[in-house]
């Protein structure tokens, strides 16, 4: 009796709550943890410097020796100038995220019930609330990637190709990977003909090099060499051969790397030379000791998943399992038990997870790094919690009524 209350309170209570009160609920959340949260959990890592002296160099077309780092958000940095507004936006771009999710939970499954509980895991979900706080990029690129796919889901082929192709600007793994998740939106989630398929990840392509264009310009002009979407990808692997997790969640570079780094840098060799140099280096580490290397890829595979923090985040461990642990869980039941009939309408996302998941492997590996598929995780865990509360909720019914039946004829 009490499970029923309690259900059909819910129930009411989610029915007369908009996404807008959640949007504001976790508005609340950012700014109560901004307030209350000592500075020194916040404090900012070396990567907000960075973007900081990286932005004014590009606005000030000064040549630098930073290689690796895309210009969107360095940029914005350097405009707005103090760190403080830098959050600021942070947080307001984290709220607006809210509002994406629960769309994009909504375009997927045309269910008004998993896009409110998606958003309400987003409103309160203490990673998120964690990370736009920190001054760094994964606001801005969590908020452009799902809308990117929202528009992608609603057939709006030009405002996705835009969207994904800013993200690209802010964080560039997917690029590789973005011209088929839109040949698979078309050809598999919206079943349009091949030639159309082809049209659409053609027109992505266009948008794409329209947009990271002055980019490669300035880039060309100002250092000497093209910026490829992986240009530090020598560094990445050779990292990944060393170290589990980034500088985030361990100590600084490993000796290795940054005296290799201090010794290029001091024979003022060529970045692309010296990037690669890191991956043969990287290949050969590989070739000497393969057994090595791939107990450090089973290590890192666990290490991207695991639902306990280390570094930083150790002291909120409570809340991350609360949190990631049963989004983790009802993910996994997601694949098990329904990706085998909702995988045309699911398969780009699951298609970014898996990706994020190999490349992290491959690199390093962290709880910063899987921050970008988390809301795509919230999504498929709410509809597995949903789908299962209904079944249950049918076959009580089902129960009940045979009951009933059973007490009139007996």
């Amino acid at each position: 009796m009490i499970t029923t209350q309690l259900r059909e309170g819910l129930k009411k209570w989610l029915a007369g709550v908009g996404i807008l009160h959640l949007a504001a609920l976790g508005l609340l959340l950012r700014i109560t943890a901004y307030i209350v949260l000592p500075p020194s959990d916040y404090v900012l890592y070396s990567d907000s410097g960075l973007y900081m002296y990286y932005g004014r160099a590009i606005l000030s077309g000064a040549k630098t020796s930073v290689v690796g780092v895309m210009p969107i958000y360095p940029v914005i940095i350097a405009l707005m100038g103090d760190y403080e507004y830098i959050r600021a936006l942070d947080i307001l771009i984290s709220t607006a995220t809210i509002v994406v999710a629960y769309k994009l939970a909504d375009a997927v499954f045309a269910s008004r019930s998993v896009a409110m509980l998606s958003a309400l895991i987003t409103a309160a979900y203490p990673l998120l609330i964690f990370f736009s706080l920190k001054a760094m990029t994964e606001p801005l690129y969590i908020f452009l990637l799902l809308l990117s796919m929202l528009f992608f889901y609603e057939k709006r082929i030009s405002a996705g190709s835009v969207c994904m192709a800013l993200s690209l600007l802010v964080r560039s793994l997917l690029s590789l990977l973005a011209p088929l998740i839109v040949f698979v939106f078309s050809y598999v989630t919206h079943r349009c003909s091949l030639k159309q398929s082809l049209a659409n990840t053609i027109r992505y392509l266009a948008v794409y090099v329209v947009l990271l264009a002055p980019w490669w310009t300035y880039h060309y002009v100002v250092h000497g060499y093209f910026a490829g979407a992986q240009e530090n990808a020598g560094a990445m692997v050779f990292l990944g051969t060393i170290s589990v997790g980034g500088t985030f969640e361990t100590t600084p570079e490993p000796r290795q790397l940054r005296e290799f780094l201090e010794d290029h840098e001091k024979a003022q060799t060529d970045p692309l030379e010296r990037d690669r140099a890191l991956f043969i280096r990287a290949l050969g580490s590989i070739r000497e000791n393969p057994g090595n290397y791939g107990r450090l890829l089973a290590l890192k595979l666990v290490y991207f998943w695991k639902p306990w923090p280390t570094g930083a985040l150790r002291k909120y461990t409570i809340f991350v399992l609360m949190s990631y642990g049963p989004v983790l869980l009802f993910f996994f039941i997601f694949l098990i038990r329904d990706f085998g009939r909702q995988w045309k309408s699911v398969l780009p996302m699951v298609m970014i997870v898996a990706y994020f998941a190999l490349m992290h492997v491959i690199l390093i590996a962290g709880t910063r790094y899987r921050q970008p598929i988390e809301p795509f995780l919230i999504i498929l865990a709410s509809y597995s919690v949903i789908d299962i509360s209904r079944r249950f909720r049918a076959g009580r019914c089902i129960e009940d009524i045979a009951a009933e039946r059973m007490k009139a004829t007996g």
